[in-house]
């Protein structure tokens, strides 16, 4: 299992495996998503296993946090533990990771999103937390934030932090 940087030349094919991948309201728009390659703490990744692509994820570091921004296994190579593998590739490399999630009571895929994690270690905070619209006129999505090894203790200062660094909005 490896992560193998993906460079700005490659932004198309990575923005259209996005688009596979999650609904728009979870997407920025294209510029603002061109845009934060330039960011030293955003990087995205291709997640390979045996030599293959087999998923992406894209990651930013928030204090002593890596947060996961984007994280997909390609559908022909799910259900093989390596979105499990690439978890504890992460865990191994950064230590404390962060990530959120839709509110299980959303529907089935929820609810499966939320146990794989709960299995691979992660705790929930019990906080009020909000995604920010990405697109004009967007929503707002309430979201339950993950943390690995424990759970977060300045819950309040860390979600200025997030806004701020990735999603560019002070509170």
């Amino acid at each position: 299992m490896k992560l193998i940087k993906i460079e700005l030349d490659e932004f198309n094919i990575l923005y259209n495996l996005m688009k596979e991948s999650f609904i728009e309201d979870e997407l920025r728009e294209v510029n603002d998503a061109i845009a934060i390659f330039n960011d030293p703490l955003y990087s995205a990744h291709y997640i390979t296993y045996n030599g293959e692509k087999v998923g992406f994820i894209c990651l930013w570091k928030i204090n002593e946090y890596i947060f996961i921004d984007h994280f997909a296994i390609f559908k022909e190579y799910r259900q093989h533990g390596l979105g499990s593998k690439t978890l504890e590739l992460l865990k191994e490399i950064y230590g404390k990771v962060i990530l959120e999630i839709e509110y299980p009571e959303n529907g089935y895929e929820e609810m499966k999103r939320l146990s794989f994690y709960l299995k691979n270690g992660f705790l929930i905070n019990d906080y009020k937390y909000v995604l920010p619209p990405f697109r004009a006129n967007g929503p707002e999505i309430p979201l339950l934030v993950l943390s690995y090894p424990s759970k977060i203790n300045d819950f309040d200062s860390l979600v200025k932090d997030i806004y701020k660094v990735a999603y560019n909005k002070i509170i």
